[in-house]
């Protein structure tokens, strides 16, 4: 091959390579893992195995995941059940769930930094925290032996957190991080399905919550 037939085929090469990257970077909007949805359910009990379970009682049962707290003092700081999969961006979270119907109190959710309490022990409402900063609505959101849909959401530099179509809370923010479960003072939650939206990183060995949790 001639010089002129190398050069030739380096440009080709390196057209080639830079198309590639290009469409990489417009298939995820970041040039890193691309905006995906997963839909978690509950209809075995293999289900679990994506969860690092700390403290507690978690099992699946009816196509639900179960978690029971075992200290009615609360003085087990982790009663938790993290998914596996660490997520760089969060658009959208969807957890379908509520309190077990001899259980009225602590429902725990956190997505990254933003953690929630729904129908706290110590008083009829809920309770958010997104860094130091601390917020509580009224009345408690959740009925005991009731399904409720709870949403946290990516809304601009903004998260808002919706249940029932009600917005409940919203707070300057990024949403990234560990997805957690958490009953806590001897409730009892049940989820029957979690819709995640965002984007996954696979290469995170997620070992527990990213973020301290309520």
């Amino acid at each position: 091959m001639g010089v002129s037939g190398f050069v030739r085929l380096v440009t080709v090469v390196g057209l080639a390579a830079a198309c590639f990257a290009a469409t990489a970077c417009a298939s995820t909007g970041r040039g890193g893992p691309p905006v995906e949805e997963r839909v978690l359910r509950f209809d075995s009990p293999a289900a679990l195995a994506e969860w690092v379970v700390a403290g507690g009682e978690w099992r699946v049962d009816d196509g639900h995941l179960v978690g029971h707290s075992l200290d009615p003092s609360g003085r087990v700081a982790a009663e938790t059940a993290t998914w596996r999969t660490f997520l760089g961006d969060v658009e959208r979270v969807i957890v379908r769930g509520g309190l077990d119907a001899g259980s009225p109190n602590n429902f725990r959710v956190a997505v990254g930094p933003a953690a929630a309490i729904f129908n706290w022990e110590c008083a009829d409402a809920n309770w958010f925290n997104y860094g130091r900063d601390e917020t509580q609505t009224r009345p408690g959101a959740m009925s005991a032996g009731r399904e409720h849909e709870v949403v946290f959401e990516q809304a601009g530099d903004r998260i808002r957190v919706v249940v029932d179509d009600k917005l409940l809370w919203e707070h300057p923010g990024h949403l990234s991080g560990t997805l957690v479960l958490h009953p806590c003072f001897g409730s009892t939650m049940r989820i029957r399905e979690i819709v995640v939206r965002g984007r996954a990183v696979p290469w995170v060995d997620v070992k527990g919550p990213s973020a301290s949790i309520l």
